[in-house]
Formats: C-alpha cells, sequence, structure tokens
C-alpha cells in the first residue's frame, strides 16, 4: 500500500511538473512578440529624443529669423 501511494503521489508530480515545463515553454513562444528588449527600448528611445532635438534645433533656427 505504501510503494503504491508513493507512487501515485511521484506520478502526480511528475504530471505537475510536465504541466509547468509545458507552460514555460508556451511563455518562451510569446515573450519575443508581447514584450520589448530592455536593450531595444534603450536604442529606440535614443532614436526618437535625437529626431526630436533636430525637430527642435530647425524650429528655434526658424523662430530666430
Amino acid at each position: 500500500v505504501a510503494g503504491f501511494l508513493s507512487m501515485f503521489v511521484f506520478y502526480q508530480v511528475m504530471q505537475r511538473l510536465q504541466k509547468a515545463e509545458d507552460q514555460i515553454a508556451a511563455m518562451k513562444d510569446l515573450l519575443p512578440k508581447e514584450y520589448v528588449q530592455k536593450g531595444d527600448y534603450k536604442e529606440d528611445m535614443r532614436e526618437i529624443k535625437e529626431l526630436l532635438r533636430q525637430i527642435f534645433d530647425k524650429l528655434d533656427g526658424k523662430a530666430d529669423k
């Protein structure tokens, strides 16, 4: 009886581990689609700030004339 009970508990634990591994694998597929890496975000923000800086410089040049 103890052997059967221990095998049943072991089987249940293994099933839950497999389910968790499947969920992690599914999350890895979604990460690149729904989230942005920190480095990519910083690079994009730097480009946007540079473009805004150029626009403001042009506006300042127009206002001075």
